[in-house]
């Protein structure tokens, strides 16, 4: 599917902008200003509107759902039981109770459809337009890329992000179904920070805050 638009540097314009605005949120305006991020949305939506692109044209609809949970769902599960079996056999599972992890997952998992959003919705789709047809893996490998260092300097994070990333980024380009995706990245994403030992994760934090975690 080809994206409504104006050329290419335009595309790469918003993409230039979208991501200064995220890496100056995250290194310098979330701690002091917790809505920060409000702007940014905001500008994304009026992106989106400039080019007139429906939710279902980004992902946000019914197309595809049923064959990607179709063949995603088996995967997923499996992935979920191996990491759970790693924590149980090294004792990694943090403890907490289970209103504790009901929490954690009801985050995660509106978390993972925002963060597929940002990674195919709006960034590969654009990078798409900047290189045009016939070279999707360029723009996916340049979309990880841009993930992974949103993710720095932590480098489990970053690992993770790229793998992940570029695994999403394969099946939206298959499926175009953010739903499915971030309901996926948001299990995946939970059973991590549920198994992962705090000494390899550092609590998951990006940004200035893995600094400042002890």
């Amino acid at each position: 599917m080809r994206l409504r638009g104006r050329s290419s540097l335009t595309a790469a314009i918003e993409v230039a902008v979208a991501v200064s605005c995220i890496l100056v949120y995250i290194w310098r305006f979330r701690e002091a200003y917790s809505l920060s991020w409000i702007p940014i949305a905001l500008g994304l939506l009026i992106s989106h509107a400039v080019r007139r692109e429906t939710p279902a044209a980004i992902g946000f609809g019914p197309a595809g759902w049923r064959e990607a949970a179709r063949k995603m769902a088996p995967w997923v599960a499996v992935l979920i039981a191996v990491l759970v079996g790693v924590g149980l056999w090294f004792e990694t599972i943090r403890p907490a109770s289970f209103e504790r992890r009901l929490w954690n997952l009801a985050r995660y998992l509106p978390w993972g459809v925002v963060q597929q959003y940002l990674l195919n919705g709006y960034f590969l789709n654009r990078l798409q337009v900047v290189f045009g047809a016939g070279k999707e893996r360029r723009a996916l490998a340049v979309t990880v890329l841009l993930f992974t260092g949103a993710h720095a300097p932590n480098p489990f994070l970053m690992a993770v992000a790229a793998a992940g990333g570029w695994i999403c980024g394969r099946l939206y380009l298959r499926y175009r179904n953010l739903f499915v995706l971030g309901l996926a990245h948001g299990l995946v994403g939970f059973t991590l920070h549920l198994v992962t030992p705090l000494w390899l994760s550092r609590g998951f934090y990006a940004g200035p805050r893995y600094f400042e975690f002890y």
